[in-house]
């Protein structure tokens, strides 16, 4: 199915061509029934209504909520049991026969509002039960246990936004947990503990196939910026004691080289029965559900590549600083305090290394050779290159011993290249993003270069000009280039 955005613009286009004699009455019906224009108003006010009632929901709770809490102390303790247990029970119950409820789209979106009110009540039980019987533990510990509960509701469910709250709070659960002292000698780990410290296999081995169920695509972008971040915290802040340079590879390009590699088909292992040769008809039906699984795999692979690219962005820029590289710039960059650092945290990135491995290989059998630099400047090879060049680099500092000016020139290069190939790929494919993208990287590395080096206020406003300039006829030839291939489509 086209987006809305086009299909909004397909409507008025053909309107116009309608009455300028381009097209008649009866194509214009043709593409309004393939496209589905009638359904375009219903399709936005449902989506406006689901907006209001998700907000409306949320709304209420927080008001049922702050009206107990302002009754909460002249309550017994069994009035407030029954009060939290007797709401959760009932809201959820009505929210799920409701939005079950086939036949009504109305009824569906208030179980829907309902449902994410029921998180908000999970919540306020989870909290305030335990201070009934006066107990009390880590903040984190709240959040967590609210999250797997939201998550265990997602799954069932398969609803992206139950899943986005889930996350939202176990992600709230990880950075609110202090790390210090965890695995000494002698000592063992609780399961909250362990969910924190395997935070990342968690992220990969749940959030990322319940996107797939859900068909979301913001869950599946938001579950793996989750993973990054929480691959980059685990080896990098809480890793005190790993050598700076194995941290910094794992923590800065695993995340890239993981998305980048990521597919459904290559980390998934499903058994097919064997079967008797399918019919005409057999065939015929499942092609159309192949189609959408397939196109759902595709979006979500562009999405994980676009973050990877982005990933590496961040990674390259931030080593691109002389002072990274001079001394014991690495230890004090990272925030290397010497604490006791504990192997524990290795583990799950280890599996990830392997995981991701795993992947290069799959990337490596659909290699298609001189094609895929034709096509992009930014394939897999030079994704490939751009993490092991500095990954390289961090072995011979941390190994041999420093390149304070070999280093730093090699990593803007390597920057430079990214940003030209963004705008090549930019121009080659006709994606405005992709080429911006391309010319603001090209242009922050120069003015970062500028204000880090001595230079003087003639050269940095001759380089200013000059970068101004370069904006104003690269922005003037790409639309132009744009509009020549517009017209030669048509």
């Amino acid at each position: 199915m086209a987006s809305d955005k086009f299909r909004q613009e397909l409507r008025e286009e053909s309107k116009l061509w309608r009455k300028e004699g381009l097209i008649t009455p009866e194509l214009e019906a043709k593409f309004s029934q393939r496209y589905g224009f009638e359904q375009l108003d219903k399709e936005a006010s449902s989506q406006f209504l689901n907006i209001l009632l998700g907000l409306g929901g949320i709304l209420l709770g927080l008001g049922a909520i702050t009206f107990v809490a302002a009754n909460w102390q002249g309550m017994s303790p069994l009035v407030k049991v029954a009060l939290l247990l007797s709401s959760l029970i009932g809201v959820n119950i009505t929210g799920f026969s409701l939005w079950n409820n086939g036949t009504s789209v109305s009824k569906q979106r208030w179980g829907h509002a309902l449902l994410l009110l029921g998180v908000l009540l999970l919540g306020a039980n989870i909290g305030l039960l335990p201070q009934i019987f006066h107990q009390s533990g880590p903040i984190y510990g709240l959040y967590l246990v609210w999250g797997l509960g939201v998550l265990v509701m997602a799954a069932g469910l398969r609803l992206g936004s139950l899943a986005i709250a889930s996350l939202i709070l176990l992600m709230a659960s990880f950075f609110s947990f202090d790390s210090y002292g965890l695995g000494e000698v002698g000592g063992v780990l609780g399961l909250g503990e362990a969910a924190m410290v395997f935070m990342p296999l968690v992220l990969l081995c749940w959030f990322l196939p319940l996107a797939h169920w859900c068909r979301s695509r913001w869950l599946f972008a938001l579950s793996a910026i989750a993973l990054a971040l929480a691959i980059f915290t685990n080896v990098l802040p809480r890793g005190s004691q790993l050598p700076p340079w194995l941290g910094l590879s794992i923590g800065l390009f695993l995340p890239a080289a993981l998305l980048w590699a990521y597919d459904a088909q290559t980390w998934r292992f499903s058994l097919k029965p064997a079967t008797s040769a399918p019919t005409e008809s057999a065939e015929i039906q499942t092609q159309a559900p192949q189609a959408k699984r397939a196109k759902l795999q595709a979006r979500f692979r562009s999405i994980a590549r676009g973050l990877s690219l982005f990933a590496l962005t961040v990674s390259l820029y931030s080593l691109s600083f002389h002072f990274v590289w001079e001394g014991d710039g690495l230890t004090e960059s990272w925030g290397y305090y010497g604490r006791e650092f504990s192997w524990l945290w290795l583990l799950d990135d280890l599996f990830l290394v392997v995981l991701a491995s795993l992947g290069w290989v799959g990337l490596l059998r659909k290699w298609p050779g001189l094609k895929q630099f034709q096509l992009r400047s930014l394939n897999s090879a030079m994704v490939a290159l751009l993490i092991a060049v500095p990954v390289g680099l961090l072995f011979w500092v941390g190994v041999v011993g420093s390149l304070p000016v070999i280093a730093p020139f090699v990593v803007n290069i390597l920057l430079a290249l990214m940003a030209i190939g963004l705008i090549r790929d930019g121009l080659a494919l006709g994606m405005r993003s992709c080429f911006w993208l391309g010319m603001l990287l090209l242009i922050l590395d120069i003015v970062t270069r500028t204000f880090e080096y001595n230079t003087g206020l003639t050269v940095k406003a001759l380089i200013f000009t000059i970068c101004g300039l370069a904006v104003l006829v690269a922005g003037v030839w790409f639309e132009k280039k744009s509009q020549l291939r517009v017209k030669g489509a048509s």
